[in-house]
């Protein structure tokens, strides 16, 4: 099709009209998008963000804002540097050093190491992504030899702080491999002196006081399943016959008498939980926890093969998950506090500089630059997710294994390379001119598993569509200035991170 150069010239103006005068101050990159009527969310590449005017914005865009006029407007502007002033010459080393911030994750190597010591399991989850083996198959536990080998390689990642977690299966049944794990790794870090920190994810099934006093001992955290109230949690997490709760629950009550309240549960959302929400809740609450994170289903293994009965669109999840937002949101209000784990980490991203070590929102993704995993065979993979396509005969993310590979070899992996350029959110189609950008992420496993390609297609994916809805929800609350609910977010943060209502503003953007 050809336009006449006449029709042109009316739908569009000339170049000038958009730069204005600019001889006072330039803009630095932003993104943008309208999230009222009259109202515009910008966003530069290291976070900071405002919401203004339609007026305003075009006056920014023009280059004519009037410092004498909309003096307030403007110093937000050059602070967190929408714009610069043409005499400034450290405009640009201030605007990196922010963005060297956003991104110091990049600095650190592998921080997660995952151990699957075991794929035994007496559970028989719907939602198990793999194929638990039967609890006498021995031969599916990580041998010495491969533990030791994952161990020497996990020790020459550059981190100086890496976090030790072990996976099955069910872990329990595979304890002595643990032990190993834990002694090996400290016996080698007495030349290396890193900070080491080890994480048990297990259901505390038949969990005994032996295995307690070596967690103790060695001050293993406890990270377990709790799907709610007792048939909630016996529907989704069956032992053949037995009272799955009940026997968490005698795991969970033993295990405190030597942890005290640190034991972490953590919540999977089936088809028969998203009318459960306040039971969830309650039944959280009365194991005396304050948080709860409310996690999918993942579109990964064996776990595929259940959807239809368990499973739920992504829709349906969101109009779940804000209502229960909106929940948290009110028992905040009326006295109760009680966050909601996602929630919170998207807005450390939001209303702080700092990155955090949530691989999924990471770009480019931390799979493999920030975790690792070693399974029980010594096949080493980016991420948890990797492994278990591995157990559907997928092996298209395997980056080597400890007996047969370097440490150098993993990391000089083609495979690695592909997951590193295709997760680069400020490169890919939509995603870089997106204004949610500098908080998000792209997950290359995911868009592998839903979408049979690496890169994927926003417009397309429950990736996206979750994570806008999700961002939507808290600029709603971030727009119109509600005081109660950014007292109530700023408290999800501090329990966190420390930070303190003093140094909020310096802190927020």
């Amino acid at each position: 099709m050809i336009f006449s150069p006449a029709k042109t010239h009316k739908e569009f103006k000339e170049l000038s009209y958009y730069r204005g005068d600019t001889s006072l101050y330039k803009l630095f990159p932003f993104n943008f998008k309208n999230i009222e009527k009259d109202k515009v969310l910008i966003t530069t590449e290291e976070g900071e963000f405002t919401i203004c005017s339609k007026s305003n914005f075009i006056k920014l865009v023009k280059g004519s804002i009037d410092f004498t006029k909309e003096e307030e407007f403007y110093l937000e502007l050059l602070n967190k540097q929408f714009i610069y002033l043409n005499k400034d010459k450290e405009a640009i080393t201030r605007k990196a050093i922010k963005y060297r911030t956003k991104k110091n994750f990049l600095y650190s190597g592998p921080v997660l190491h995952v151990f699957v010591v075991t794929t035994r399991c007496q559970h028989k989850c719907h939602y198990c992504q793999i194929t638990p083996q039967n609890e006498k198959a021995v031969e599916y536990d990580m041998s010495i030899q491969t533990a030791r080998k994952s161990v020497e390689m996990m020790m020459k990642a550059p981190s100086e702080s890496i976090t030790v977690e072990f996976q099955g299966g069910e872990t329990l049944l595979a304890f002595d491999i643990v032990k190993e794990i834990v002694l090996y790794t400290k016996k080698l870090n007495e030349q290396k002196d890193k900070n080491i920190e080890f994480v048990l994810a297990t259901s505390l099934v038949d969990i005994n006081t032996e295995q307690l006093e070596f967690i103790q001992e060695h001050n293993i955290m406890l990270s377990t399943s709790l799907d709610g109230p007792e048939k909630l949690h016996n529907l989704n997490r069956p032992i053949h016959s037995q009272n799955t709760y009940k026997k968490f629950k005698d795991g969970f009550e033993l295990s405190t008498q030597f942890v005290g309240n640190t034991v972490s549960p953590l919540l999977t959302l089936s088809k028969s939980s998203l009318t459960e929400i306040e039971a969830i809740i309650k039944e959280y609450q009365d194991f005396g926890k304050h948080s709860i994170s409310l996690r999918a289903l993942s579109p990964y293994g064996f776990a595929v093969k259940t959807m239809s009965k368990i499973g739920y669109s992504a829709p349906e999840y969101i109009d779940f998950y804000l209502k229960a937002l909106d929940h948290i949101i009110n028992m905040n209000l009326n006295g109760t506090y009680f966050r909601e784990e996602y929630a919170t980490l998207l807005l450390k991203r939001i209303l702080t500089p700092y990155s955090t070590g949530y691989v999924d929102l990471q770009s480019p993704s931390g799979a493999g630059i920030n975790a690792l995993v070693y399974y029980y065979n010594g096949e080493v993979y980016p991420a948890d997710e990797a492994r278990m396509l591995a157990e559907m005969g997928d092996k298209n993310f395997l980056l080597g294994n400890v007996h047969e590979n370097s440490y150098s070899d993993i990391f000089n992996n083609p495979v690695l390379q592909i997951i590193i350029q295709d997760s680069c959110a400020e490169s890919l189609t939509d995603c870089s001119e997106c204004a949610y950008l500098p908080y998000c992420g792209c997950d290359p496993l995911f868009n592998y598993v839903t979408q049979k390609d690496h890169y994927g297609h926003r417009p397309t994916s429950d990736f996206c569509f979750k994570q806008m809805a999700i961002y939507n929800y808290l600029f709603k609350f971030i727009n119109d200035n509600n005081e109660n609910v950014l007292k109530i977010f700023w408290s999800w943060i501090n329990r966190d991170t420390g930070i303190t209502k003093e140094n909020e503003q310096e802190c927020s953007v």
